[in-house]
């Protein structure tokens, strides 16, 4: 699954460390060359996502869920444009509207 499946959740996940759900969505494209579908992408992505937690999906599939604060983390193959983080910034800021949390990791690279 991929950032190009808009209907599919990637991954599901329980942070020990947190205690925090975290859901994961894999992201393949680069930001440079055609940054407005990549955001298309990721925005109906993303879309997805908030649906599954906010529909109670995510209670229902993934019981230890409940009363559990969730991220979305989207795992990256490439580094972010401006245009990508001028995306996650706004894309943030609406997500946390809904208690939902969002975060860009590259893909192999360290914490």
């Amino acid at each position: 699954m991929a950032i190009d499946q808009p209907d599919k959740i990637d991954a599901i996940g329980l942070d020990n460390l947190t205690s925090r759900v975290v859901l994961t969505i894999a992201d393949h494209l680069p930001w440079l060359g055609d940054a407005e579908a990549h955001r298309n992408h990721l925005r109906d992505k993303l879309n997805t996502y908030l649906a599954f937690t906010e529909s109670g999906e995510l209670a229902e599939a993934y019981p230890d869920s409940k009363g559990r604060s969730v991220t979305i983390s989207v795992i990256g193959k490439y580094d972010l444009s401006p245009v990508g983080k001028e995306f996650y910034e706004n894309a943030s800021q609406a997500l946390a509207k809904s208690g939902i949390g969002l975060e860009f990791k590259k893909l192999g690279a360290s914490e």
